[in-house]
């Protein structure tokens, strides 16, 4: 939670130097496949989701790993929970109290 906070404050800090905004993605850099975050759901919910197995959609790309790098950068921003298990449970946990 402190690195939170201090991404927080560099945020602001930015912004009260005269930057309108910063848009940065923080992504964990570890791909995650559908059946992956469908079976962490799974587990964090205890409810059974169900799945319908279809072709991938033309245009589709096979795979997409966000990049934290910019973040890193200008912030000295690293992702520390980045498992499946833990982005799905504290998600859920966030919206369902």
């Amino acid at each position: 939670e402190l690195v939170v906070r201090n991404i927080r404050v560099e945020g602001l800090q930015r912004i009260s130097e005269g930057d309108a905004s910063l848009t940065v993605n923080l992504g964990s850099e570890t791909g995650i496949t559908v059946t992956e975050m469908v079976e962490a759901s799974r587990r964090a919910t205890g409810r059974q989701i169900p799945v319908t197995v279809v072709d991938r959609r033309p245009g589709d790309p096979a795979e997409l790993v966000a990049s934290a790098g910019e973040a890193r950068r200008l912030l000295g921003w690293n992702a520390r929970y980045s498992d499946v298990d833990t982005l799905v449970a504290t998600s859920w946990r966030a919206y369902n109290g």
